[in-house]
């Protein structure tokens, strides 16, 4: 159970490793470069990521929006035909088609399978409420923010709370991993600094995912380490 409750927390937080790894608090870091954990170019986009032996690549517009998403024989492809609706069209499983609001946001999602799910963002443009509904089964995540970043992820499953998160962060470093640099800024605004760890509670088992960063001379992340509960448990590597 404890594993699967990691591997559901990595997975939602992508948002988003490798050997000699370094934490946010390591002298090493304030003395070889300055830059590291800052904010970064806006053109700055994400060629690849690795987990693993898996490699994800993406390729994007002259707007730097996403319009494909690469893995290993899948592909996702993303077309834009207004200024409020995306499509994403995948190889295998799911299709979505969103609907944007005035502030290019994503407010209402259909997927083929037949779930909708209608979003809703605080004055930050920040995801503050997704409800997903499907054949009169009701999926409601709420997103509670302290000081700009995301502290507290709540979902519940037909009215009841299912599994809660708690998000620390490394407060001297920016969020060098969001929404923007995969292409994806309709999805809204992401914490304000880099994640250090997910604390994850599921049926009263709680298990603590945490990660450390590498960077390059400019300040982006080119390698996140996670543990869980203190055990090796993925690297992630990123290209530019």
């Amino acid at each position: 159970m404890l594993a699967i409750l990691l591997a559901i927390a990595f997975t939602s937080c992508k948002k988003e490793v490798g050997p000699n790894t370094v934490t946010g608090n390591d002298d090493a870091i304030q003395s070889s470069a300055a830059n590291q954990g800052k904010p970064v170019p806006s053109y700055t986009r994400i060629k690849t990521k690795m987990i693993g032996s898996t490699v994800y690549s993406y390729s994007y517009n002259g707007s730097g929006d996403v319009t494909k998403e690469k893995y290993g024989n899948d592909s996702v492809v993303f077309t834009y035909p207004d200024n409020t609706h995306i499509t994403e069209v995948a190889s295998a499983n799911a299709d979505y088609n969103y609907v944007l609001n005035s502030k290019g946001l994503v407010v209402t999602t259909n997927a083929s399978y037949g779930t909708i799910t209608t979003s809703y963002y605080n004055a930050k443009k920040q995801l503050i409420e997704t409800i997903a509904q499907d054949n009169g089964i009701v999926s409601d995540s709420k997103y509670t923010y302290v000081n700009g970043n995301l502290d507290k992820l709540e979902f519940y499953y037909n009215g009841v709370l299912s599994t809660t998160y708690k998000y620390t962060y490394y407060l001297d470093k920016a969020n060098v991993l969001n929404n923007d640099v995969f292409g994806k800024p309709w999805l809204g605004v992401g914490s304000k600094n880099l994640l250090k760890s997910i604390e994850v509670t599921n049926a009263g088992v709680t298990g603590v995912i945490a990660y450390t960063y590498m960077f390059d001379p400019v300040g982006r992340v080119t390698a996140a380490h996670l543990t869980a509960n203190g055990n090796p448990y993925q690297d992630i590597v990123y290209t530019y």
